[in-house]
């Protein structure tokens, strides 16, 4: 294994994380030369400690939080666009998913994040309790 893991921070709890886990591992498994150092945090902790460890210079290599986040994050400068990385290469093409969700990651013109999943936001009401 490296000396020099990949470092993520992330929130991912319950059966999100451990999916994730599982997903870290067989990465691992199949590719023994990468080392990847996984950091759990609350969400509270998460969205104080990300800033401040981009400001000090010292962020993670991979973070993962809502797109919902994304607008404010790369907005205060606590993101770089993922273009060229990944999209121009043509390995992942921007059309393979879906326009909502590419719209929630692209913040002036620059894709910001990469889609890892996509939670709905709903809200159910009792008509009959509000009237």
């Amino acid at each position: 294994e490296s000396d020099n893991p990949i470092v993520i921070w992330h929130g991912l709890g319950g059966a999100d994380g451990a999916t994730f886990a599982t997903m870290l591992q067989q990465y691992s498994d199949e590719n023994p030369d990468i080392a990847i150092q996984s950091e759990t945090y609350g969400w509270d902790v998460f969205f104080q400690k990300y800033p401040t460890a981009v400001a000090a210079g010292t962020p993670p290599d991979w973070a993962i939080f809502h797109a919902a986040e994304v607008q404010q994050m790369a907005s205060q400068g606590l993101m770089q666009s993922m273009d060229d990385i990944f999209f121009t290469s043509g390995e992942l093409p921007k059309d393979d998913f879906a326009k909502a969700i590419m719209d929630a990651i692209t913040y002036e013109g620059n894709t910001m994040a990469i889609p890892f999943d996509n939670h709905g936001w709903v809200q159910y009401v009792n008509t009959k309790v509000i009237s």
